[in-house]
């Protein structure tokens, strides 16, 4: 006789990928992976600005020459950056300059100490000039205008950065390197009950029929992502591999320590989520969220607690076992969330009316509703009480 499956352990991993977010979503499709699961790319805006962000200290290397003649004139080299300058960032249309600034270190005479060094720029000039059109979501056909340095500390090297730049911005908005493939994953283990074992890094996912399939179809998706693995072999093979191992776990007598482990793990993790949840619900006692703020909170707290009880429920299937703990845990949630579900909040308002404002906030017997009250008191006038409407 076949032993029951109780469970699988699931042991993955994500080497550093260079995937297109149309491919990867071509290889979900073809694997039968939930669209949820498979990274999409981001907001092209947002990609735009972070890749032509180049910090503070993006140094190039300048001309000997020039170099040679600071040495001459100050007594030390000079250094080279380039530092993104925001001009325009509202629609329709933001604009940014790559500005080059020459420097060179400098005693500080406010705290005159040789230690401590302050720059002084030499010069400054804007070498290029980037513009991203927020109607079409995309870089204008001039939206790199590479520019001459008068000076010279950056005509050698100019056209590569800008090259560069390009690339970057194409990545940001297209390329997908790894990390959204990773959460894809552990959502997908998260979402079928999965918990992570405190020893060797494993996942367990308590057994429901269908699950097998689903296991086998992440496999099939993340292998393919083998084809986009970014360090190769000089032949164009890949140097490493994504790898999704499936392994069953049976009952058999040999198993019974395993069995308690993963219940031990089992109500520590669930145990956490289920008091992440309880602490969700302070804002709304506390009446510190907006009536808006707070019907999300209650949707949303009630989702995630349909949800921790499914789970909660496949691991007494799995193990056989009524786990008290939990249910104590979930009976204590659901009372919170049903007395959530009844209590009318109200933020306090943000701002004062003219005179002098005591804010009072009282819980009245009227389904608990919060009020906040303010007492106006201008100097020398008689007091004067109304209640604010939520701002």
């Amino acid at each position: 006789m076949e032993n029951k499956v109780i469970g699988y352990y699931v042991l993955w991993r994500v080497p550093e990928l260079r995937a297109r977010y149309d491919a990867l979503a071509e290889l979900g499709q073809e694997c039968g992976i939930p669209a949820a699961y498979v990274p999409t790319s981001p907001k092209r805006r947002g990609a735009w600005e972070q890749a032509t962000n180049l910090g503070r200290n993006f140094k190039v290397e300048p001309p000997l020459e020039l170099v040679e003649n600071i040495k001459r004139r100050y007594g030390v080299g000079p250094s080279v950056r380039l530092e993104t300058v925001i001009v325009s960032k509202s629609s329709p249309l933001l604009i940014r300059h790559i500005v080059r600034r020459v420097t060179i270190p400098v005693k500080d005479d406010l705290t005159f100490s040789a230690s401590k060094l302050a720059e002084k720029q030499l010069d400054q000039q804007t070498v290029c000039i980037m513009e991203f059109d927020c109607f079409t979501e995309a870089m204008r056909s001039t939206g790199y205008q590479e520019l001459h340095d008068f000076e010279g500390w950056v005509n050698g090297n100019l056209r590569e950065i800008v090259q560069d730049l390009h690339a970057a911005v194409d990545t940001a908005m297209n390329v997908e390197s790894g990390p959204k493939v990773r959460d894809g994953v552990r959502q997908f283990l998260l979402d079928n009950a999965g918990i992570l074992q405190t020893a060797g890094g494993a996942y367990f996912l308590p057994y429901t029929p269908d699950l097998y399939g689903q296991l086998k179809t992440m496999k099939c998706y993340l292998e393919a992502c083998a084809d986009y693995v970014a360090s190769r072999f000089e032949d164009g093979r890949p140097a490493d591999r994504p790898s999704f191992v499936i392994i069953p776990l049976v009952q058999t007598d040999e198993a019974l320590d395993t069995l308690l482990d993963i219940a031990a793990s089992a109500e520590a993790q669930m145990g956490q989520n289920v008091d992440d949840l309880i602490n969700e619900l302070s804002p709304l006692f506390s009446g510190s969220r907006s009536q808006t703020v707070a019907n999300n909170i209650r949707a949303r707290v009630n989702e995630r607690y349909v949800n921790l009880q499914e789970h909660v429920n496949r691991y007494k299937l799995a193990l056989n076992d009524s786990l008290p703990r939990l249910d104590a845990l979930l009976d204590k949630a659901r009372q919170l969330i049903d007395q959530a579900m009844a209590v009318d909040t109200y933020r306090a308002p943000r701002k004062t009316v003219a005179g002098d404002v005591v804010e009072v906030a009282e819980v009245t017997k009227r389904g608990q509703r919060l009020l906040s009250e303010v007492e106006i008191a201008p100097v020398g006038t008689v007091k004067a009480s109304r209640e604010l409407e939520e701002d």
